[in-house]
This record gives C-alpha cells, sequence and structure tokens, in this order.
C-alpha cells in the first residue's frame, strides 16, 4: 500500500490506489546483504579526486572521492 501511495504521488495521470488506471501485477523484494561496502581506515587516499585538470570533464560516481557512501545512491549523488 506505501509503496502504491507512493507511485501514485509521483505519477497522478498514471496511478490511482483504487486500482482505475495502471495496476500493479507483479512485484519482487529483492534484499541484498552487505550491499554496502565496509569503510576501512586509509581507502579514500586511493580515490581520484572528482575535479580533474582538464577543462569540462568531471569523475563521477561512488568509487570517486565525494561524501557519500559506496553505494547505488552515493553513486547517483556523487555525480
Amino acid at each position: 500500500e506505501a509503496t502504491m501511495g507512493e507511485l501514485e504521488r509521483l505519477f497522478p495521470l498514471e496511478i490511482a490506489k483504487d486500482g482505475s488506471k495502471a495496476k500493479l501485477l507483479k512485484y519482487a523484494v529483492v534484499r541484498t546483504p552487505r550491499s554496502v561496502y565496509a569503510a576501512i581506515p586509509g581507502r579514500n587516499k586511493y580515490r581520484p579526486q572528482q575535479r580533474t585538470p582538464i577543462p569540462n570533464f568531471t569523475l563521477a560516481g561512488d568509487w570517486s572521492t565525494q561524501k557519500f557512501l559506496g553505494s547505488m545512491e552515493g553513486a547517483l549523488l556523487g555525480g
């Protein structure tokens, strides 16, 4: 129910909780244990900076030096 409410909020023209519009027919919950790496002291020195000496060229992703975790969310938020 919570997911359908969120989808209705994000896509009000396509989805309605009462099922009068698009319907969710199938779903699966995926759980990934240990999906975020274990931070080890001193590892950040091996990550490249996001700013590069090349004009208009920036590195992005959870593997570069940024303030977010090494995860899908970190990759997205890190640029």
